[in-house]
């Protein structure tokens, strides 16, 4: 048994902290001892002269690695230890620790105390970077690397020949998917208007609904469902149509038929008759539709009408 009152002729050691042993009170009937609990949870005797010269440290557990003891704020190289978990490892309390990139992990006491690890990860990931500065990608020269992420590629701020800068991840420089600022692009179209007149310009407009695409009636590349205006929302399927510049939402479906079905009639509703009337006035455009210069009107997507 221990005792919680006031201790007479010696130091009072109650609370504190030594190594992996938290001294709870002195023992009642050894003088010169203090009941202490480890960090693994079992209580144990110590002599005081083992706490003050620290030849006692743990019940015994702590000969590899410390268990307990407040590490709050104690940093080993990018981590900081934040504060203790309700979570173990190996009879071990796991501390939730911060790193300096932003970060979060959860580690044992030792590996903090003991320098065993130094960051969440970061280092490592780091190292693995490839450094693609002053490397030309198309018209992009790679300026410098910048700390943020687009998924798992760090962003890199480039300089294009057109004098324009702009941000883009390493993986769409190295697999060739970003070539310039958007310039190239620019001048793509414009050649093809110069040769063969805009493409919005040849497309039948009326009240924002392409006709075109109503009669095509073609799947954009990342449909997954096989029906335009119908996709999966984790395990739900939604049905949209737009008509007109204006989205109509149909409903959220248990399964993929069934929001198929209720967007099928949704086009016979819309665009059935939009057709028919479209047909018997002849396939005039609207005005409002036209477009006045090819150049500020790019080509609208291939499913305009979802």
């Amino acid at each position: 048994m221990w005792c919680s009152g006031e201790v007479i002729g010696m130091e009072d050691l109650s609370g504190r902290v030594f190594g992996g042993l938290q001294v709870l009170g002195p023992e009642q009937d050894k003088s010169g001892f203090w009941r202490c609990r480890c960090g693994c949870g079992r209580e144990l005797s110590v002599a005081e002269t083992e706490l003050l010269d620290g030849s006692k440290r743990s019940c015994g557990c702590g000969r590899k690695r410390l268990h307990c003891g407040d590490i709050t704020g104690m940093r080993s190289g990018r981590l900081v230890a934040v504060r203790p978990t309700d979570q173990k490892r190996r009879s071990s309390v796991l501390w939730l620790c911060k790193c300096d990139c932003g970060g979060q992990i959860l580690a044992e006491p030792y590996k903090i105390r003991n320098k065993v690890i130094s960051s969440c990860g970061c280092i490592r990931t780091e190292k693995k970077i490839k450094d693609i500065t002053g490397q030309r990608f198309g018209r992009l020269v790679a300026l410098e690397r910048l700390n943020r992420k687009r998924g798992s590629s760090f962003l890199w701020r480039c300089q294009c020949d057109c004098g324009n800068t702009v941000e883009t991840s390493a993986n769409s420089l190295l697999s060739g998917n970003t070539r310039s600022c958007g310039c190239l692009r620019v001048e793509a179209i414009r050649r093809t208007n110069a040769k063969h007149g805009s493409v919005s310009a040849r497309m039948r407009l009326v009240d924002g609904t392409c006709v075109d695409c109503l009669e095509r009636g073609r799947l954009q590349r990342n449909n997954t469902s096989g029906c335009t205006g119908v996709q999966a929302r984790g395990d739900k399927w939604i049905a949209v149509i737009t008509f007109k510049k204006q989205v109509h939402y149909l409903g959220i479906f248990d399964n993929k038929e069934e929001a198929i079905r209720v967007r099928k009639e949704a086009e016979k509703h819309y665009f059935g008759s939009f057709l028919e009337e479209y047909y018997e006035n002849g396939g005039r455009h609207s005005s409002k539709d036209q477009p006045q210069n090819p150049d500020e009107n790019p080509a609208p997507e291939e499913n305009s009408d979802k």
